[in-house]
């Protein structure tokens, strides 16, 4: 019998990646159901905690696209850390609010793709004290996830990862054409021109609701209507 797992951190084909975020998303939404059903029942700190748990889990569906672009050792690598950092992984928590304060470009939405901002931090924190007791301050001052966490806060984080669950599957087809289209470009001046062709092709065949028109307003910074 194995007794340590050996994590992989190899390539992926566009099928293997398809597989990985599929279950990225069927799990993120049993943790959400899970968390509904805490709250429900007034266990906020623990509801806040599996909402959290699924917006990493989410988070998992960027960080797979990205390693099914790579193909040398130390970028599969670093890929694969990404892939396994909690805070590179709730880095989109933030959309609700900055959407709410008129964000609707991608410079304006820039803070929610960095994996070092404060607000990554900041959940991540949430997520410690919303498990553990500690132990803070000179005084000292210990805390306690019931009172450490508001349940306030417990609502509009699983609001939050309900809304980041909405998409829809993300096909083997879909990541074929984000390895042919965008691969060659990935990280390189050309890689914004490859995103709106890559948009473009699976506008075309059906594959995403968004048209090529929406996604150059997106990236270029001409607002445009965020959908309900």
């Amino acid at each position: 019998m194995q007794h340590k797992l050996t994590q992989y951190k190899g390539p992926l084909t566009p099928s293997q990646a398809a597989k990985g975020i599929a279950l990225a998303r069927a799990n993120a939404a049993r943790l959400i159901a899970d968390a509904e059903l805490l709250l429900e029942n007034g266990r906020h700190a623990s509801a806040s905690a599996l909402a959290i748990l699924a917006i990493e889990e989410l988070g998992k569906v960027q960080a797979i696209k990205i390693i099914a672009l790579q193909s040398g050792e130390e970028e599969l690598k670093q890929a694969w850390r990404d892939y396994r950092n909690h805070r590179a992984k709730n880095v989109q928590w933030i959309l609700p609010k900055l959407a709410a304060e008129g964000a609707r470009t991608l410079m304006q939405l820039r803070e929610a793709a960095d994996p070092k901002g404060n607000h990554t931090a900041m959940l991540d924190s949430v997520k410690q004290l919303s498990f553990y007791t500690d132990c803070f301050n000179d005084a000292p001052r210990w805390s306690e996830p019931a009172d450490a966490v508001d349940p306030k806060f417990a609502d509009a984080i699983l609001a939050t990862a309900r809304m980041l669950n909405r998409e829809t599957e993300t096909t083997t087809r879909e990541l074929e054409l984000w390895a042919t289209i965008v691969g060659p470009h990935y990280n390189r001046p050309t890689m914004i021109d490859a995103l709106l062709e890559f948009q473009k092709q699976v506008f075309s065949e059906g594959l995403s609701a968004t048209s090529p028109e929406e996604m150059e307003a997106f990236v270029k910074g001409q607002p445009i209507e965020v959908r309900d």
